[in-house]
């Protein structure tokens, strides 16, 4: 017999009741911070509470701080203080992160914040206190009665076990303050009050009941829709500055989807190709955005303009959903232009996605664990032999760390390749590399031959094959490794919409990014074509430009959206650009004033570095480029990584 449903007088008010209540969610950047605060402002109570004592006679609180100060060699009672401060402070950041990490618990209640704080204090005087006392204070002590007699009490004067009680007394004060404040500032700024029907979150109770009040409490509520279509550099601008600007506005819903469920930071790719970063450290998780916004993970199918609907085919098993809007936001990014040669996109390699640098890492790999076992040099020369395609930037800069992490790892590893098997070729279709930063393109192309690196121009490539690449000249480059840097064009969706476009299928836009005669659709990034007014040519799709794209995008649609704003238009200048050409080389042209060597190698680490989106992800990626100073090239393969032209799986 089937099971019934419960009745709507059991269980089902519970449930309601479970849902209408808010999940609170903290950070742990916050909570340390309060806990800290508290431990500085307990710190001051207990001071204050020793001075007090002292007034009253009965204690000797100001020797002790001249004590405290001998210990960093100071006469001045300011320097002992000092000391206990910072000492409260490195305490503070310690029991933040064990209260975080290793009991989980929450300070939103007052009772449980001062009991944790007694607990820590009684800990503190156990475990850090006394110890030190007997091992340094006291020690310190006794030299200070010897140099300044009278200042402490005669030995035996005090009654036993009077430290022990003054000691005990200050550390439930500190704790006992440390404890409610940092669970006041907890409840007033730290917690996050998630609803789970809708998936968003608020900073604030108030919005948060609000929000309940509008959506939840019966009827259809009006809801104004902002959709989001991509997680680059665009998507995700847009994302963020919609989420500050529409933080306490409980009538718009935010949702943003992308195929990929992490924000990448594609200028690093390469580098993480040969090995100088690791891959989690340049990808984001797009839920770690999403504080006010809903995510889904999902392709785009297809837009129709005219009924304002989205199609979306959900990732894990394929399921079609429709999404409306009354605002959308197209930043889907490019894809990788094959030209229309069935040869390229089936043979070569390309470096576009996660996915790609992993790939291109483990074939490079393969095909030295190859040569280093071949006996025949023809073979062993086509394993060793590596075209780059595309004389921009990302096949620059992706021919450069091919050549320095080849020479780096045969060196250390592979020793039966010799130095002269190794070849990388550049393949350029135009007269020079580099193009976009002028004479500077002739500077990267000669100190890259120096190195090594065989630079063909006015070339381009024909086909691919297992073991060659064809130029359209008919010369064939005997290599298993071909990789494709030869540019990308609009999303397929984007290129489908009917609208007008322009070259790569990138849909023409006016200058506050919004279609023509579509104004609630605007696209950014990669998907849009914009003429700049200054060089008559259009925007090209690079990261920084599509970072102040997005800044545009998300004021104009809040400019749409409370109607008391004069929308804006882009017009961005850039302030240059530059690239690495490997062996911690590069060139850079930023404010007109041209800069080549390390010096333009570590201005690009730098730059990339700072638009890494969480400090996280920055302390990850300048520690994994220091760690690289010092050690070795890894040459560990990663598995079940899909490759082409038959390399192994």
């Amino acid at each position: 017999m089937a099971r019934s449903a419960a009745p709507a007088g059991s269980g089902a008010p519970a449930v309601r009741r479970v849902l209408d209540q808010p999940r609170v969610n903290y950070s742990l950047r916050r909570e340390v911070a309060f806990v800290v605060i508290g431990s500085l402002a307990g710190s001051i109570f207990m001071h204050a509470s020793r001075i007090y004592a002292d007034t009253l006679g009965g204690t000797e609180y100001y020797a002790t701080l001249l004590v405290m100060a001998r210990i960093v060699g100071s006469d001045l009672p300011a320097a002992g203080f000092a000391l206990h401060i910072a000492v409260a402070t490195c305490i503070g950041i310690l029991t933040g992160v064990v209260l975080y990490k290793a009991f989980g618990l929450s300070l939103s209640r007052v009772h449980v914040g001062l009991a944790y704080g007694i607990a820590v204090g009684l800990a503190v005087l156990a475990g850090f206190a006394l110890p030190v006392s007997a091992a340094v204070i006291a020690p310190a002590a006794a030299e200070l009665a010897a140099d300044m007699p009278g200042l402490l009490p005669p030995a035996g004067s005090v009654e036993p076990g009077a430290e022990f009680t003054d000691a005990l007394i200050s550390h439930l004060i500190w704790g006992a303050a440390f404890g409610m404040i940092a669970s006041l500032l907890t409840r007033s700024f730290g917690a996050n009050y998630r609803c789970h029907r809708c998936d968003v979150e608020f900073s604030k109770k108030t919005t948060y009941s609000a929000h309940m009040a509008h959506m939840h409490s019966g009827g259809a509520a009006p809801v104004r829709r902002i959709l989001v279509l991509g997680g680059g550099y665009a998507g995700i601008g847009v994302l963020r500055r919609l989420q500050k600007e529409f933080e306490d506005a409980v009538d718009v819903a935010i949702t943003v989807v992308s195929e990929d469920n992490f924000f990448l930071s594609t200028p690093l790719l390469a580098e993480m190709a040969a090995g100088h970063v690791e891959p989690r450290h340049i990808s984001t998780p797009i839920r770690l955005f999403c504080k006010r916004a809903r995510y889904y993970h999902a392709s785009v199918e297809g837009v129709d303009l005219e009924a304002r609907r989205v199609s979306i085919r959900r990732r894990l098993d394929g399921r079609p959903m429709e999404m409306g809007y009354d605002h959308l936001v197209l930043a889907l990014g490019g894809e990788t232009n094959y030209r229309g040669n069935r040869s390229i996109e089936e043979g070569a390699l390309t470096i576009k996605t996660l996915e790609d640098a992993l790939a291109l890492r483990n074939r490079i790999i393969s095909m030295l664990e190859g040569a280093d076992q071949e006996e025949d040099i023809e073979l062993q020369s086509q394993m060793t032999t590596f075209v780059v395609v595309g004389g921009g930037f990302s096949g620059v800069e992706t021919a450069g760390v091919i050549h320095e992490f080849l020479a780096e790892s045969a060196r250390r590893y592979y020793r039966n390749i010799e130095p002269d098997a190794l070849r990388v070729i550049l393949v350029s279709a135009g007269s020079a590399i580099l193009p976009e930063i002028g004479r500077l393109g002739g500077y990267a192309e000669r100190k890259m031959r120096r190195r090594g690196i065989e630079i063909l121009k006015n070339a381009k490539l024909a086909s691919v094959d297992a073991d060659s690449a064809t130029l359209d000249d008919g010369t064939r480059i005997p290599a298993m490794t071909t990789v494709w840097a030869g540019g990308v064009k609009a999303s397929s969706v984007v290129a489908a919409l009917d609208a007008e476009h322009g070259p790569g299928g990138r849909i023409a836009v006016n200058a506050r990014l919004q279609l023509g005669g579509h104004p609630e659709v605007y696209a950014l990034g990669d998907c849009a074509h914009l003429i700049d007014k200054a060089t008559g040519r259009p925007y090209p799709p690079t990261a920084q430009n599509a970072i102040r794209q997005a800044k545009v995008a998300a004021y104009n649609v809040a400019a749409a959206m409370g109607g008391r704003r004069e929308p804006a238009e882009f017009d961005y200048e850039s302030v240059g650009s530059m690239a690495t050409i490997g062996g911690r080389d590069g060139v850079a042209m930023l404010f007109g004033v041209k800069v080549t060597g390390i010096l333009a190698w570590l201005l690009w680490r730098n730059y990339y570095l700072s638009r890494l989106p969480s400090l996280e992800k920055r302390a990850r990626v300048a520690i994994d480029w220091l760690v690289d100073m010092f050690v070795p090239s890894d040459v560990t393969r990663l598995g079940n990584i899909r490759e082409k032209a038959g390399a192994d799986a």
